[in-house]
């Protein structure tokens, strides 16, 4: 870490100081090197020359004393003691015995030898020995004759020892003096590579300084400067190309001069060309804002001008249907009707398209349960489902809030278009709808809704497609669906508007899978519903081959607290009932598959229900006709497919005494203005409309419900209506000559007083959505869009005025089918369908007669035979006889056979033969005794 600080530090310093620092590193380590191998080396010497200059006197004077202890001349011994400390750097002298004892010394008493050395040598030392103190050499040498032939020399030849101790005090100064020389030659050596780096680094320098300089004024914009190559080396050749490329940049400018002042040129004439082009395209836009506002405005008139004569087709062929008219005019009415809904749907998907793309289409945001609005498209396309025998199943599972702000009518669309696909594309199995709640933060949730089916799949080409506008997944000339294939673009426009998102999954041959998810704003939270009596316990049975089928009615019924036992199996609930259990269900809930009904086991289950316990089919209108047939006319209760979660809570509550399906009261009857015992024949009603034919139909409709309607062709005559008596309800057109109906609607509000208010709804054919909101906020109660038909005028009175007239309606039905349904020949209906022909009422009759008696005898060999194709053919061309004349029990009897038949339900054949050949008896019979209406 601390190398690489120093390099960055290195790399922060100038060139010279660089060149300087890197030329003197080397000499210096160099010089301490050397200094230091020197001044090792020369002490090394000093203290070598110190130590032989000690043995050198010590060896010299040595033999004399020998001489003298040996000859007896100890007087001479103090003499060579004295002589010894003459010697340069002696500092004292001492000569011992050879046991150590001291026999004489010269000089100041020696320095004591360090810790732990002894004061004599060995015995046996032959040579002189050093040993250092703090501040002096002390050196001792043996005494001993001057040559081994002596006669004392041998074992014994050491007389003594002599010790020298020498001061080493000259010996450090000759050291500091070596070491300040090594210091003074290391100085100059740097000193002398400091003055040849400078020299060397300010000739760099320099040059490097003329070239900062070059380019500073070449950055000023003085391309002109140019260096003197007077360098040498690479940095003549750098002063050479710095020169060039002065040059280089100096053309190029030039050059880009030019340049720019031809671009400017051009752009000094692609901006005139702009602001042309800016005042083409802002007298552009100005068009495209007219043609848009014309566009809006045409489509308004387009729809009014289309929805007004639809209007008219589709409520007069409604009114026709209802009169007396032969079949083949039915036929053509049906047609006429079919082809109007279908041109009205197209349309409605154009101009819906059509909105999306002005960006004019505005959504609701208004309460809504959105369960009754899964379970109202589910309703609306049931029969569609049950003619291909699918099972339509709706999940909507328990955290998903029911009560959110949307707009009801384009999450309908977008459910109808989706469902819808899944049935066309679909040939047997199911449509399952699941609706989850895939996030919720505060009061704002986003709800997800998946549509999946059994159907044919999609491929991943086909899927890239799918959302484009006028595309369809089968685009060839043979393909098998219709449509325009804008329903799903509308969807998708829809749900993006909604802030949510559309997709699928499918592969081919296994279906698809469509889900779109939106987010609204939760109105309110549904409580769990608690039974009023705790300790009262419901407990129902479930059974339907169907697995999903059973998971709904399962989360339905046990959001009422209700225990829930489930078969999947007719063998199990059979086993059930047989037993003597005490804990039997209050009820038995048993669905009816489309594909396999099971009617004989489901009529055996009834036989044998010895308990009592209410069995409830959940099926269609069609599987309770049949079941009653093969019952001999008893009749079960139904909870129609595809669910509806309030319906069959009603159901429910009517057979079994729980409070778990006890029921709120209806909105109208909270409602203190509806309370009244009023009736259609009460109601007062104005119609308000210039267009003769559309007038004509909305009296035609409500004199058909026997509601009394006064008719206006002009908002001024309906001013005058309103002065002379009141209204409970006006329905009001918009596009009016002379006062339309916006001002006629202001100008009955003036009339009112403050405890009156009549419901004004608008009727008017225009498809904006702003000319919704504008009306609504001008004094109209509701708003109606044209084609307008029954239903939609008896929800719109219920709404307003508290009178059921559907509930009115279907009693009457009721009452007349009640009338007639026993009978076995209806020559009122014969009649009607003869076109109140009479000759051709009873001639049909006649033919029909005929005919029984031979197909009576047909049928009964053919069933014998089980000929079951022959029998549909005749079965076939019964019914088509039945359709002609005043037989609707015979009629009845002999569709159901057929389309028992046609779906290959062979259980229930021989009853409903058997059935049928019953009817033709009591037609024939009915026949005989009545001669004299029947022609002979």
């Amino acid at each position: 870490m601390k190398l690489k600080q120093h390099f960055n530090l290195l790399k922060g310093l100038g060139l010279r100081s660089r060149a300087l620092l890197i030329s003197s590193i080397p000499v210096l380590v160099i010089g301490l090197i050397l200094a230091t191998l020197f001044t090792a080396q020369r002490f090394k010497e000093l203290d070598e020359s110190l130590l032989e200059q000690g043995e050198m006197i010590s060896a010299a004077f040595a033999h004399g004393i020998f001489e003298s202890m040996t000859q007896r001349q100890g007087h001479t011994v103090p003499f060579y003691a004295q002589r010894i400390l003459e010697e340069d750097n002696v500092r004292s002298v001492a000569i011992h015995e050879v046991d150590g004892t001291l026999i004489t010394r010269a000089g100041p008493k020696m320095r004591p030898l360090a810790e732990g050395v002894s004061l004599l040598p060995a015995p046996d030392t032959t040579t002189a020995t050093g040993r250092l103190t703090d501040s002096t050499l002390r050196v001792i040498h043996p005494i001993y004759p001057a040559s081994s032939y002596h006669p004392l020399a041998g074992g014994d030849a050491n007389a003594g020892w002599l010790e020298v101790e020498i001061d080493r005090s000259n010996l450090i100064i000759a050291k500091y003096r070596s070491l300040l020389y090594t210091t003074f030659l290391i100085v100059l050596a740097l000193a002398i590579n400091t003055v040849i780096s400078l020299r060397f680094s300010n000739s760099i320098g320099d040059v490097v300084d003329g070239i900062k300089k070059a380019l500073e004024d070449m950055s000023e914009g003085d391309l002109e400067v140019r260096l003197e190559e007077d360098a040498y080396g690479e940095l003549r050749e750098l002063q050479t190309a710095l020169n060039q490329l002065g040059s280089s940049i100096l053309e190029g400018q030039q050059e880009l001069q030019q340049n720019v002042d031809q671009a400017t040129e051009d752009l000094r004439e692609t901006l005139e060309t702009i602001e042309i082009q800016n005042i083409e395209l802002d007298l552009a836009r100005k068009e495209a804002l007219e043609a848009s506002r014309i566009k809006s405005e045409f489509l308004a008139n387009m729809s009014h001008e289309i929805r007004t004569p639809l209007n008219g087709i589709i409520g007069f062929t409604n009114l026709l249907l209802k009169s007396d008219i032969s079949l083949t005019q039915r036929d053509y009415l049906d047609t006429i009707q079919k082809s109007s809904e279908s041109l009205l749907s197209i349309i409605n998907d154009i101009l819906d398209f059509s909105k999306i793309e002005a960006g004019k289409l505005v959504l609701d945001q208004i309460p809504l349960n959105f369960q009754e609005v899964v379970e109202d498209v589910l309703t609306m396309l049931a029969p569609m489902a049950y003619e291909k025998h699918l099972e339509q199943v709706s999940l909507f599972y328990s955290d998903v809030p029911t009560g959110v702000i949307g707009d009801p009518l384009r999450l309908k669309q977008i459910l109808t278009n989706l469902v819808n696909n899944a049935i066309k594309f679909t040939e047997h199995g199911e449509v399952v709808i699941r609706v989850m709640l895939d996030d919720q933060k505060d009061d704002m949730a986003t709800i997800k809704v998946t549509v999946s089916d059994t159907g044919i799949g999609l491929t991943k080409e086909q899927q890239r497609a799918l959302f484009s506008a006028f595309r369809q997944a089968d685009t060839t000339t043979a393909r098998r669906f219709g449509g325009t294939g804008l329903g799903l673009v509308i969807s998708k426009h829809l749900v993006e508007q909604m802030r949510g998102g559309i997709g699928l999954e499918s592969e081919p041959g296994q279906g698809s899978t469509f889900w779109f998810t939106f987010r609204a704003k939760v109105h309110n939270r549904d409580a769990t519903f608690t039974p009023l009596i705790i300790n009262q316990s419901c407990k129902i049975a479930i059974c339907d081959v169907n697995a999903t089928v059973r998971a709904n009615l399962r989360n339905t019924l046990q959001k009422r607290k209700i225990e829930v036992v489930e078969y999947s199996d007719m063998g199990a609930l059979t086993n059930l009932l047989r037993s003597n259990d005490s804990a039997q269900p209050q009820a038995i809930i048993v669905g009816v598959n489309a594909q396999k009904p099971l009617y004989t086991d489901i009529t055996q289950l009834s036989k044998m229900n010895q308990h009592g316990i209410p069995l409830i089919l959940h099926g269609n209108p069609a599987d309770q006709t049949t079941l009653a047939e093969l019952l001999d006319g008893k009749q079960l209760p139904l909870i129609s497919k595809p669910l509806c979660q309030q319906k069959a809570y009603e159901v429910l509550g009517g057979l079994l005494d729980s409070d778990a399906f006890e029921t709120g009261k209806s909105n109208v009857q909270n409602n203190p203005l509806l309370l009244g015992s009023m009736t259609a024949q009460d109601l007062r009603i104005i119609a308000v409309d210039d267009n003769a034919a559309n007038l004509k139909l909305l009296c035609a409709l409500l004199e058909d419900l026997d509601v009394s309607v006064t008719a206006c062709d002009s908002g001024i005559k309906a001013l005058q209506q309103f002065e002379q008596r009141e209204f409970d309800l006006v329905l009001m057109d918009i596009q009016m000559p002379v006062m339309d109906g916006v001002e006629t609607a202001r100008r009955i509000r003036s009339m009112e007083g403050r405890d009156k208010h009549t419901p004004i709804i608008a009727v008017t054919a225009h498809a904006l959505a702003s000319e919704k909101h504008t009306l609504l906020n001008s004094g109209m109660d509701d708003y109606v869009t044209k084609p307008i038909n029954e239903a939609q005028l008896i929800h719109i009175i219920h709404k307003w005025t508290g009178v059921n007239l559907h509930a009115e309606n279907e009693r009457k039905v009721e009452h007349t089918t009640n009338d007639t349904q026993d009978a076995a020949v209806d020559m009122k209906l014969g009649l009607k369908l003869a076109n109140n022909k009479a000759d051709l009422a009873e001639e049909m009759l006649e033919m029909l007669f005929n005919s029984l008696q031979k197909d009576k005898e047909t049928i009964r060999v053919l069933l014998e035979d089980e000929d079951y194709e022959t029998l549909q053919e005749v079965v076939h061309k019964l019914h088509g006889a039945t359709r002609y004349t005043g037989v609707p029990v015979l009629q009845e009897a002999s569709l159901v056979l057929e389309e028992s038949l046609k779906l290959k339900k062979l259980e229930t054949v021989h009853v409903l033969s058997n059935a049928l050949l019953n009817e033709v008896d009591r037609v024939i019979e009915w026949c005989e005794q009545n001669r004299d209406m029947v022609a002979p």
